[in-house]
């Protein structure tokens, strides 16, 4: 089946870079800021938004939402992360670092929902990313706290990877991972 055009609705530019790095098909990119439920369930805000972006768009469309579960916090702020690291002061990973101070347990797991509309079906992809929180901000690359999130088996911050080792390992990659064989094994691209 020929799948037509695919919009990507995204008030963040760094993500829709990375989106479109990543699956590494024709996007169009529609910046919007859609309007984001206050839930703790990733999956309800990823089909709110998707939704959302369908009622805009008319067509196929892709969505995603992040969350940041951090054990110590009993899973907070989970997908109230982007609103969490704004309400600081410099509204990035800093204020991060800042709330959990001394706490011994940096253990946290990051969760991605890419959600696909083809206009019949809503479709949601998840993909996480065991790891730690760092002491201090680490590298350049990325962005939001990809300098404070060091992957499980890693040393480095995602900031601080190559764009190619992140892609391979991250919550965003593992989703649009499930999200490209999806298209491919349902869509003419």
């Amino acid at each position: 089946m020929k799948l037509g055009k695919l919009t990507l609705v995204s008030g963040n530019k760094a993500k829709a870079r990375e989106v479109e790095r990543i699956l590494n098909i024709p996007l169009e990119i529609l910046q919007i800021e859609l309007d984001e439920i206050q839930e703790l369930d990733l999956e309800k805000i990823a089909l709110h938004k998707l939704n959302q972006a369908f009622d805009i768009v008319k067509g196929p469309v892709i969505i995603d939402d992040v969350s940041v579960e951090i054990e110590a916090w009993n899973s907070f702020p989970g997908p109230l992360i982007k609103w969490l690291l704004k309400a600081g002061d410099g509204g990035d990973a800093s204020t991060l670092l800042k709330m959990l101070g001394g706490e011994k347990n940096r253990k946290a797991k990051a969760r991605l929902a890419v959600g696909f509309h083809d206009g019949k079906k809503a479709h949601i992809f998840i993909g996480e990313v065991e790891g730690t929180i760092s002491k201090q901000i680490r590298g350049e690359n990325g962005f939001g706290w990809d300098p404070v999130f060091i992957p499980l088996g890693h040393e480095m911050t995602f900031a601080e990877m190559p764009e190619k080792e992140k892609d391979a390992i991250s919550h965003r990659g593992r989703a649009l991972k499930k999200f490209s064989d999806f298209l491919k094994s349902n869509y003419d691209i």
